[in-house]
């Protein structure tokens, strides 16, 4: 995971907090993982273009979901304020992972992408 946290620090470290922590196994090997926290919002949704209905309860659910085409700000790696499960990364940010293989990180195309919780 080093070299993977030294990729975010260089493209993503104004977005990001990382705590370096140990979990411990019930047969006594310590692991050394390292969390994330993103901590930059943007708003990214575009509500006109996509397709959500409210809840009575507050919750917006949302059928097809699109973004701005200028929704990042400049981020590298972010949160829509309006729908915090997603997690939003920059075309350098995507690139330099697939240019270093690194392993676990998908991808989908955002311009068109839909969501749907069914």
């Amino acid at each position: 995971m080093t070299y993977e946290r030294g990729l975010l620090a260089k493209h993503a470290k104004h977005d990001l907090q990382l705590f370096p922590v140990k979990v411990a196994f019930n047969d006594g090997v310590t692991t050394e993982f390292t969390l994330f926290n993103i901590v930059t919002l943007v708003d990214a949704i575009d509500l006109e273009n996509s397709q959500y209905e409210d809840s009575a309860l507050g919750v917006r659910n949302y059928r097809i979901l699109r973004l701005k085409d200028d929704g990042m700000n400049g981020a590298a790696l972010a949160r829509p304020s309006a729908f915090k499960p997603l997690i939003l990364v920059s075309g350098d940010l995507k690139e330099a992972f697939e240019k270093h293989k690194v392993k676990g990180a998908r991808f989908s195309t955002t311009r068109v992408a839909g969501y749907s919780p069914d």
